[in-house]
């Protein structure tokens, strides 16, 4: 079954500089750390697929370990848009046999990514440092910062090394 669709969010990408240490991050600032496993799949869900017959996708699932050891699973379709300011994404909270099933799946062209995270809330919006590994190398360091409004998402911790806008 598919989760209710959440109100709109505005997300904005930007590089961190890869030498910035971590251990800079302020004891101040409350973070949730967590550690995800996304795979690729070759093909949506079924109950996806019906409801998007002809749009390009991206499918994949997600395990993601939180510092204590708990664990969640999900599965994700981002239908692609010719518009790169839009982007739709359906989830789903899947169970551990659901998530091992898809597994099974998974695109062999695609490498599996492990991403380490730490997530935040700084003048209402929710910032999320994460870095990603592909086959154990590091491949870059992202800040997203998801915000109810565009303005939100303008401001900036000073204490975080941004590089550069992504897209």
């Amino acid at each position: 079954m598919l989760e209710l669709p959440r109100e709109a969010t505005y997300q904005t990408k930007y590089l961190i500089d890869e030498k910035w240490p971590i251990s800079n991050f302020p004891q101040t600032i409350k973070r949730e750390i967590y550690t995800e496993y996304i795979t690729f799949l070759n093909e949506p869900m079924t109950d996806f697929k019906e409801t998007h017959p002809n749009n390009k996708h991206l499918s994949y699932v997600k395990k993601r370990v939180s510092s204590t050891g708990f664990l969640t699973f999900s599965y994700i379709l981002r239908i692609l848009s010719d518009n790169p300011e839009e982007r739709l994404e359906r989830r789903r909270h899947i169970s551990m046999s659901e998530y091992l099933h898809l597994l099974l799946q998974a695109d062999p062209m695609m490498h599996e990514i492990t991403r380490q995270a730490s997530a935040f809330i700084y003048k209402n919006s929710i910032f999320t440092l994460e870095t990603d590994y592909v086959d154990n190398r590091k491949q870059y360091r992202l800040l997203r910062v998801n915000s109810k409004t565009k303005n939100e998402a303008s401001f900036m911790p000073g204490f975080l090394p941004v590089k550069k806008t992504s897209r």
